[in-house]
């Protein structure tokens, strides 16, 4: 009798902890892969990279601007900055060479003497309804830069929306100075023959003869200036 008593007591305390754990629920899975690049778009964030080895076979100023247009004509250089030249060199004493090449996260032989300004980035970074900031990164230094924004003209409502990409890059020449525009933030247009606005356009060049650089009527040119020292 009392081993059935006791087997009772023991199904009355067990079958509801079995019950609890047949349960299901949502869990947070660390291992789950995030795409990030769907997480930047849905933010509005664009990201453009940028390969500048091919300037190692001489030696440039480094010099970044943006210029503001309006109806096609430039307004004005909105910010410039003078990244440096092109290379520096490392530090001679050994601590403080390694501390720096950990710091910059420089990719370079053991024996080498300099490092260079290989990559620099392009954020497009929405920070309001009317405001955007562009940010430029280098291993040297980095700019930002808040950017006004305006409203489609001759729309129906008040509608700010923008587009971002990058041009063809343009070939380097043997000038002195060569302004090598990268990329483009330009405004929506209306085009009243099919009554929307719009921002579709094809690759876009260094001069500028595209008809997004004449339809868009406010846009941003983010560009590169490189100034050729003797060696």
């Amino acid at each position: 009798m009392k081993r059935l008593l006791l087997i009772g007591l023991l199904a009355t305390v067990l079958l509801p902890l079995a019950a609890q754990k047949k349960e299901r629920s949502i869990e947070i899975d660390p291992n789950a892969g995030i795409d990030i690049d769907e997480v930047f778009d849905a933010m509005g964030i664009k990201i453009v990279n940028y390969d500048l080895s091919t300037l190692r076979d001489d030696t440039y100023k480094l010099s970044l601007y943006i210029d503001e247009y309006k109806n096609g004509k430039k307004v004005k250089r909105d910010y410039e900055l003078t990244i440096g030249d092109n290379w520096q060199p490392l530090p001679e004493d050994a601590d403080k060479r390694k501390e720096f090449i950990k710091k910059k996260n420089l990719d370079v032989p053991r024996k080498a003497t300099r490092w260079h300004i290989d990559k620099m980035n392009i954020y497009l970074v929405p920070k309001n309804d009317s405001i955007s900031k562009i940010v430029i990164r280098t291993p040297r230094r980095n700019a930002i830069k808040e950017v006004r924004l305006q409203a489609v003209p001759q729309y129906y409502y008040k509608l700010i929306r923008y587009d971002f990409r990058p041009f063809a890059i343009a070939p380097l020449t043997d000038q002195q100075r060569q302004e090598i525009p990268l990329a483009i933030y330009n405004s929506f247009w209306f085009d009243p023959k099919i009554d929307i606005c719009r921002s579709c356009y094809g690759d876009i060049t260094a001069s500028m003869s595209e008809e997004v650089f004449t339809l868009s009527p406010h846009y941003y040119v983010i560009g590169i200036r490189l100034d050729k020292r003797e060696k």
